[in-house]
Order: structure tokens, then sequence, then C-alpha cells
């Protein structure tokens, strides 16, 4: 799997220079619920190996990036350590998926079937505020030019209501990091909004 990967992200960005990088997505993990208990740490290692064998043999030079979970989620749901990934350059820029509500994190725990949450622009602010400790604290060397940008859900099920959009964006405005958005099917009549 890891050469398959690894040989479309080298064929698109060889094939197609005007490309501005190729992007996994928090698809790129192992789902730790799959796995026996007490492994956990031996398929983040696997994944961490996974991880470089893609980075190495792409040689993207800085056009090979990474949409995770936020840290934890990645972490202890996926055992994706995007972290120490940034640490090693694997990937040029991480944009976390920093959409989940305080609720859907209980809900995790137990059975989303059960569970209705929606995304707030208070856990996103508290995220937002964590990552950038994290990431500061990682020892990130300055020369790696590795940099993360915090992803946006815009609408999707359940939808993001625009108030909690709107302070989303506006903590981004407020922290200077930029955003990426995506789930966007509305943005057009949300952003007329906005302004």
């Amino acid at each position: 799997m890891q050469n398959l990967i690894a040989n479309l992200a080298k064929d698109a960005l060889q094939n197609y220079p005007a490309l501005a990088s190729v992007q996994l997505d928090d698809h790129f993990a192992i789902p730790l619920a799959l796995v026996p208990q007490n492994s956990s740490a031996a398929v983040v290692a696997q994944l961490t190996q996974a991880a470089t064998t893609v980075s190495s043999s792409v040689q993207a030079n800085g056009r090979l990036t990474l949409s995770p979970a936020s840290i934890d989620f990645a972490l202890n749901n996926y055992a994706v350590d995007w972290l120490s990934w940034a640490k090693l350059s694997l990937f040029s820029t991480f944009y976390p998926q920093m959409c989940r509500s305080i609720q859907m994190r209980a809900c995790i725990q137990y059975s989303l079937t059960r569970c209705r949450y929606r995304y707030t622009s208070k856990y996103f602010s508290d995220e937002m505020e964590y990552t950038s400790r994290q990431f500061a604290n990682a020892s990130i060397a300055p020369t790696s030019n590795v940099s993360w940008i915090p992803g946006v859900r815009g609408s999707g099920q359940p939808l993001t209501a625009l108030k909690e959009l709107s302070g989303m964006l506006d903590t981004c405005d407020e922290l200077q990091t930029g955003f990426v958005l995506w789930c966007v099917l509305q943005l057009p009549s949300r952003c007329s909004q906005r302004h």
C-alpha cells in the first residue's frame, strides 16, 4: 500500500508540474479500534515508518502535505503522530481538521449513532491554542519550513452554523494563521452573510 500511495503521489507531481501539492487526508491512518489492545505504540511506529517511506520515495520537495485529525484525536484513535512527523519533515504542511466538537469527543467512546453533536467555535478556539502550543513545543527546526494551517469544516453533516463558522474564521484572523475550508457546499452564501 505504501508503494501504491507513493507512486500515485510521484505520478501526480511529475506529470502535473503546476500542481501545488499532493495531500494525504485523515484516511492515511490505522484505526486503533481495529488492533489488539496494548499494541498501539507498535502501530504508531509502524504508521510512522509508512509515512517515512512514502515521503522519502516521493521526494516532493515540499509538495507533500497531510490533513490529519486534531493532535490527540489522530494519535489516540488513528495512530497518527503527526507532531513527530513534523519534526521529521515528512510533510511540508499539516492541515489538521480542527472541527470536532466536545460532544463528539465523548461520543467517539460510546456510539456516534446515539449522539447528537455540532461544531462549536469555542472548541475550535481551544483546539487552536492547544495545537499552537504543541507545535511550538515540538522543537521543529525553523529551517525545515514545516508549517500547520487549521482546517475548518464549512458545512456537511451536521451543518456548521454560520455563527460558529464565523467564530472559527475570526479566531484564525486573530491568530493570523490562515485557514483551509472543506465541505463548503454553501460557502458563497455564507461568505456574503459574514461580511
